[in-house]
């Protein structure tokens, strides 16, 4: 639900599922953790294409067509996103809501769109 939620499949942290994704202990000591985002390119290139195999049920406001998914099936409030990072204070980080407000209005196409990835059985 944030525009740069659309640069992968799959973000680190905010994903899950129901049946156990074969030798994953494997696939994990076998990737590269030195590079950043290191995390999500795993999740890309190893666990995304099982979920397309098996069927995915997603939500996302800025990247259903290329991804899959459905926007959220709660209004935002404000610039609040899933994943989003506070500082001690609790205020978001200025450059997440920034990227938000001039993303928000290309969102509209997820609205009113259905674009799951697949069947969810």
């Amino acid at each position: 639900d944030h525009p740069s939620h659309s640069l992968f499949s799959i973000s680190g942290g905010m994903w899950g599922g129901r049946r156990p994704i074969p030798h994953i202990e494997q696939l994990m000591a076998s990737s590269d953790r030195s590079i950043y985002f290191a995390d999500m390119v795993f999740l890309r290139e190893n666990v995304w294409p099982i979920m397309l195999h098996f069927g995915v049920f997603q939500h996302d406001d800025f990247s259903c067509a290329l991804y899959g998914g459905k926007a959220l099936p709660t209004p935002r409030i404000g610039y609040e996103h899933i994943g989003a990072v506070f500082d001690a204070d609790g205020n978001m980080r200025p450059m997440d809501i920034q990227t938000l407000r001039v993303g928000l209005p290309g969102a509209i196409e997820c609205l009113y769109g259905d674009y799951h990835a697949g069947d969810p059985t």
